[in-house]
């Protein structure tokens, strides 16, 4: 299993959660820390071969509950295991309208905005934000510079 919270917590900002097979999301954090430096409210759960999924996934539960202030999870791969059970984990949050987000297709780009934003926006606001960040972090990088080639 691998978890990793971040040292600083403060109470008032969302916390990110950002959830994967194997050590996708270690990855993500280590590029954000490449480009951010260290960030309050930030964690990391990857499900490895070995882990049995309930022992997993009652530690991720317990990471979640870290956040006083809300949380978004970002989760590499809708129906996958570790976004089925973040879905079991978050659900009851969301039942009783506390401020949660599970948002499935976790990229660079989506976990910088969020990480950017989260102090300067609402909480409903900042799960459309990763949504619209993600997806336009996605680009066919030769087609839009193909009008340039003559």
């Amino acid at each position: 299993m691998i978890r990793i919270v971040s040292e600083e917590m403060t109470e008032s900002i969302p916390g990110v959660v950002l959830v994967s097979h194997g050590r996708l999301a270690e990855g993500v954090l280590n590029a954000v820390h490449m480009i951010y430096g260290k960030c309050a409210n930030l964690a990391v759960v990857g499900l490895e071969e070995s882990d049995n999924v309930d022992e997993w996934g009652e530690e991720l539960k317990q990471t979640i509950e870290l956040f006083p202030a809300g949380v978004i999870v970002l989760v590499d791969l809708f129906g996958g295991t570790p976004c089925n059970q973040c879905l079991l984990k978050t659900v009851e949050r969301a039942k009783n309208r506390e401020a949660v987000s599970l948002i499935a297709g976790m990229n660079l780009g989506m976990v910088l905005e969020v990480l950017a934003q989260r102090e300067m926006t609402g909480f409903a606001e900042l799960t459309a934000i990763a949504v619209e960040a993600g997806q336009s972090a996605v680009s066919d990088c030769l087609m839009r510079f193909r009008p340039l080639s003559v």
